[in-house]
């Protein structure tokens, strides 16, 4: 007897809805994993960039106004805070208003990378793997 006609008998019912339900798991379940990473890295990421820029203004404020200084702190929290090299190379520390010199807010922009598997090879997915999270933060004044 060939499946086909398996499934559609009356003993066949039984089977029929199990395969069902079992097909309609494996979506639920692949889409859980493809895009629960991107869900969970878009939350977290702006809790880091707000925590990043606190403590950028922060450094920035006791290290007196130094911005280079300012900036491999910040990337040296990134890394441990767990950014890959990438995401830390991407990111991007900004002292406002640019072009004074009495500079009044820290705003960081943090990178971050969601790692799925089909992300991976499909070349127009790419862009949902790129998470882009800015924040500001007040710079205390002397």
């Amino acid at each position: 007897m060939k499946v086909r006609y398996f499934l559609r008998d009356e003993s066949g019912q039984i089977l029929r809805h199990v395969v069902t339900i079992g097909i309609a798991f494996v979506i639920i379940i692949l889409l859980i994993v493809e895009l629960g990473p991107i869900v969970l890295i878009r939350f977290s990421s702006l809790q880091e960039a707000e925590d990043l820029a606190a403590d950028a203004a922060f450094q920035y404020y006791m290290n007196n106004f130094n911005e280079v200084s300012t900036r491999e702190l910040v990337a040296e929290k990134m890394k441990l805070m767990n950014f890959s090299d990438d995401e830390i190379r991407d990111s991007v520390v900004q002292f406002l208003p640019e072009g004074t010199s009495t500079k009044t807010s820290v705003r960081v922009t943090v990178v971050r990378y969601a790692k799925t598997l089909v992300s991976k090879h499909i070349s127009w997915l790419k862009k949902l793997e790129r998470v882009t999270s800015t924040k500001e933060a007040p710079v205390q004044q002397k």
